[in-house]
């Protein structure tokens, strides 16, 4: 989104940054998952992925990374922009000694999550 309160654009920038991101990352996750689990190099582990899948074998994963992770980033992209504005706000009214207890806790949350 362009301003705050634009929840369907940050909605949609969410979902199409995980998409983008997992469609770039599941290739190399893959290659280091089998590593991880057959040991040797990673040379070896990206041979054995593609030798059972063939070069499809490298993203099989996608779907299942995309159901997870794109319901998560329509979320946190559309939450992280109000919660950012409750929290700049929480921060002045404490300064001017008259924050909410809503406004604090929407500080504490963000400040919590990172």
């Amino acid at each position: 989104g362009t301003r705050a309160g634009d929840t369907g654009s940050d909605i949609l920038a969410g979902a199409g940054a995980s998409m983008v991101a997992y469609t770039i990352v599941t290739p190399f996750e893959t290659v280091k998952t089998v590593n991880q689990m057959a040991g040797g190099s990673t040379r070896d582990a990206l041979k054995s992925v593609v030798d059972r899948g063939g070069k499809r074998g490298l993203v099989r994963p996608l779907k299942a990374m995309w159901t997870a992770g794109v319901p998560y980033s329509m979320i946190l992209y559309s939450v992280y922009r109000p919660l950012k504005a409750a929290t700049r706000r929480a921060v002045h009214a404490t300064r001017e000694g008259d924050a909410s207890e809503a406004e604090i806790f929407a500080a504490d949350l963000l400040a919590a999550a990172g």
